[in-house]
Order: C-alpha cells, then structure tokens, then sequence
C-alpha cells in the first residue's frame, strides 16, 4: 500500500512536458486526429490548430470562424493524460462572435489510442487481461523511449 502512495506522489510530482513530444491520436469517428507538440491537425494534414487555451479540462484547441459569414467554430477538449478520451464540440455561431452566444450542434468522444477506452473495448470483446496490460506496457516503454530520443 505504501509503495502505491509513493508511486502515485512521485509521479504527480514529476516534471511533465507543457505540450507532447510524442504525438498522440485520436479517432472521432472517421476523422483520426494528431496531437503533437506543434497543435493538432487531422492526420495526414499539414496545416494545424494551436492551442486556444488550457484550464482544469485540459487544452482547448479551437477553430475560431473564419470569416463574418462562417457559422460553425469547432473546439477539441484534450485531457492532460494521454490515455483519456478528447472531447470534439461543433457549436453554432450565427447568433455572435463571443462564446456566450454560440449554440452546441455536436459533442462527439474521441478515442485515444493506446487509451482507457480502447483498453476497455479489448477487454470486453474477450482479450485476455494480461495480454492487454502487457500490450499498454508495451505501447508506455515504447513512448518513454521516444521521449527520452527526444531530449538527448
């Protein structure tokens, strides 16, 4: 029990990158979604979102309307852990430009992969546990040694 305490504290307590080196993905849908230190940006796009803001949520990345006539502006809520889902809104934006106006059309989940969800959804449809945890070891070493190429 003490060495779980422990490990939790210390893992609070350990630095964090502000935004991931290690891209992370999200399927919404059939829209699979890139998170990388750069913003995101559906995948095999070169274009991307930066972040709006960020507050006890996670990051909000938001595609402001464009132009005067453009009525929709579409916000991706990303957790700070990347193993929890995102959250893709589509809101309504005829009514103003300020937020206080805009109408929710859409909320839809994002699926982290490598994530809670998907764990969950392997465990359910029969894969054994130990092959699942094993596969999330895997997928969390393979990571760590992507960030640890990363700032040598």
């Amino acid at each position: 029990m003490r060495f779980a305490v422990l490990s939790a504290v210390l893992a609070a307590c350990a630095p964090h990158a502000a935004h991931p080196v290690i891209p992370n993905q999200y399927a919404c849908g059939d829209l699979a979604i890139v998170r990388d230190a750069r913003g995101i940006a559906p995948a095999g796009s070169t274009g991307t979102t930066r972040l709006g803001y960020s507050d006890d949520d996670g990051d909000h990345y938001v595609s402001w309307p464009v132009s005067p006539i453009a009525v929709e502006a579409v916000e991706l809520v990303v957790p700070a852990d990347p193993r929890q889902d995102a959250v893709r809104s589509v809101y309504d934006t005829s009514k103003g430009s300020s937020r206080a106006d805009w109408r929710l059309v859409t909320r839809q989940i994002c699926t982290a992969q490598g994530g809670y969800s998907e764990a969950l959804a392997r465990y359910a449809r029969g894969a054994a546990l130990d092959a699942v945890g094993r596969d999330s070891v895997h997928r969390a070493l393979i990571a760590l040694e992507h960030r640890y190429i990363q700032d040598r």
